[in-house]
C-alpha cells in the first residue's frame, strides 16, 4: 500500500514539471499566469481526495467510484479537441 501511494504521489507531482510549458504553448498561458493553474489543480486534488474517501468508507464501492471517475475523465479528455 506505502509503494503504491509513494507511486500515485510521484506521478501526480511529477506533472507539475510538465503543466507549465504545456499551459505556455498549446494553451496560451503566459508563465506568470500559471500560478492559478496550478493553484487549481491543487485544490481539485484536495478536494477530490475529501470527496472520494468518505465516499468510498460509506458505500464500500470502490470499483463504482473508480468506473466513474475514469469515464469523466476519459469524456473530459474527448470533449478537449472540441474546444478548440
Amino acid at each position: 500500500v506505502v509503494g503504491v501511494s509513494f507511486l500515485g504521489a510521484v506521478a501526480s507531482l511529477g506533472l507539475y514539471t510538465y503543466l507549465a510549458p504545456v499551459l505556455a504553448s498549446s494553451g496560451g498561458v503566459g508563465d506568470g499566469a500559471v500560478a492559478p493553474y496550478l493553484w487549481a489543480w491543487g485544490l481539485g486534488g484536495v478536494l477530490g481526495s475529501v470527496v472520494a474517501g468518505p465516499l468510498v468508507d460509506r458505500t464500500g464501492r470502490v470499483y463504482v467510484l473508480v468506473t466513474g471517475i475514469v469515464s469523466t475523465l476519459v469524456v473530459a479528455i474527448g470533449v478537449l479537441p472540441l474546444l478548440g
